[in-house]
């Protein structure tokens, strides 16, 4: 199935700009949607790990590391899913400082499996990519303390909305 870029442009911006909104008039529930999105890819991540990365490995330490990686991001992913919807209030943003250093943990991890695999001579390139967006996200979601998370997904919600002004407006430009 191929797409053009012109549908890419619209629909890309009409997205853009209705998470945009979402952002700026309710950043409670964006917090909330997004720290579900979070937990269920931190539980396929431990999946992925588990039952596609660890069984590459024959050794038996880099095996047992990302075991750990694969159970830990599995239950704080299930708990960032699940505990939220039975507590309310500040579980949301205590969650978040949960996945955070889950990622943080993860990252660490990661850092030491890519530094044996270094030493095996194997391409690590993408797992670095992976430590670095791991730490990004985390630092991401220490960012958001109460009063000041919530002014900061408005202006990240400003920021998408002019995303996707700009992608509407090459959309125009670019079916011209």
């Amino acid at each position: 199935m191929n797409i053009s870029k012109d549908k890419i442009f619209l629909f890309g911006g009409i997205l853009l700009i209705l998470l945009g909104l979402v952002m700026l008039i309710s950043p409670e529930k964006f917090t909330e949607i997004f720290s579900i999105v979070i937990g269920l890819s931190v539980i396929l991540e431990g999946f992925v790990t588990l039952f596609a990365i660890r069984p590459e490995f024959e050794e038996k330490n880099i095996r047992q590391e990302l075991l750990i990686r694969g159970i830990s991001g599995i239950i704080i992913g299930l708990l960032a899913v699940f505990l939220p919807m039975f507590i309310a209030g500040t579980v949301w943003v205590i969650m978040l400082y949960i996945l955070g250093i889950e990622m943080l943990v993860s990252a660490w991890l990661e850092f030491m499996v890519v530094r044996k695999m270094k030493e095996m001579d194997l391409p690590v390139r993408d797992y670095i990519v992976e430590i670095i967006l791991l730490v990004a996200l985390a630092v991401l979601l220490f960012i958001f303390p109460f009063k000041l998370g919530l002014l900061f997904i408005r202006i990240v919600g400003l920021i998408v909305i002019i995303g996707g002004g700009v992608g509407l407006y090459r959309w125009k430009t670019y079916a011209v």
